[in-house]
């Protein structure tokens, strides 16, 4: 009597194809996935892919003092209540649809906004860019350092 492939070499088997399966399908892809991404400059590829444009800290620091856009800090509440840039509003990358309505009706489409979160490896800020853009909201810019370089540079803070 033939016992076959005992249990640990059957699945040692299923997970060697389903790994094959997944690199072909990926390389099949019109737009493969990249096998490995440095986290920090993931969320300038999300803004450049969403279309919107990046500032410096300098140009976030020249918004906020001339006012020019409604700045949106996509942090988490705790963590605006603890500091933020001047002016900014809070409105959490994970819970948008709570705190939006809030600040909602002192939009326009056409108005200046800038997004922000905790830095370079934080997506809350494009979540929250993705989220106006798909509601009409076309004039807005992503300052991807965030809190991190604001505070860094001891810049003012509002709490």
């Amino acid at each position: 009597m033939t016992r076959g492939f005992q249990p640990a070499a059957q699945a040692a088997i299923l997970v060697a194809l389903s790994l094959a399966a997944g690199i072909l399908a990926n390389r099949l892809r019109a737009h493969p996935l990249p096998w490995r991404q440095e986290w920090s400059r993931h969320v300038e590829a999300a803004s450049k892919e969403l279309g919107v444009p990046t500032v410096t800290l300098e140009q976030a620091r020249t918004i906020a003092q001339k006012m020019t856009h409604l700045i949106l800090d996509a942090r988490p509440p705790a963590d605006f209540a603890a500091g933020h840039i001047p002016g900014a509003f809070n409105v959490p990358g994970d819970q948008i649809g709570t705190y939006l309505p809030q600040v909602l009706p002192l939009l326009t489409p056409a108005q200046p906004l800038m997004t922000y979160c905790s830095g370079h490896t934080c997506d809350d800020s494009v979540k929250l860019s993705k989220h106006l853009q798909q509601n009409g909201f076309t004039n807005l810019v992503l300052f991807v350092g965030g809190w991190t370089e604001w505070s860094a540079a001891k810049l003012p803070v509002e709490k």
